[in-house]
């Protein structure tokens, strides 16, 4: 996955939801606070979708710096989350 450490770092959505994200063996990670990781697959540069759930997101691009947040595409709808520094 090129440009994969691009989206690596902790997003939040409020004080007692932070989502965070990896990259291992070139696949990305999403684990929500002390949830079991999920392992998410791509579908364009910037959307990916969960491989066990309906979950999907959208990483936050500006040119060629870091992602600076994600929204996260859950039932039916569509949560913005910023990175944390």
């Amino acid at each position: 996955m090129a440009g994969g450490q691009d989206f690596v770092g902790r997003y939040v959505l409020s004080a007692d939801i932070v989502l965070s994200v990896t990259v291992e063996g070139g696949r990305l990670f999403i684990q929500e606070n002390d949830e079991p990781k999920q392992k998410y697959r791509a579908e364009s540069p910037q959307d990916f979708y969960s491989t066990i759930s309906s979950d999907e997101c959208t990483f936050t691009l500006a040119g060629n710096a870091p992602a600076q947040g994600l929204v996260l595409h859950i039932g039916g709808k569509d949560l913005e989350l910023r990175r944390l520094p």
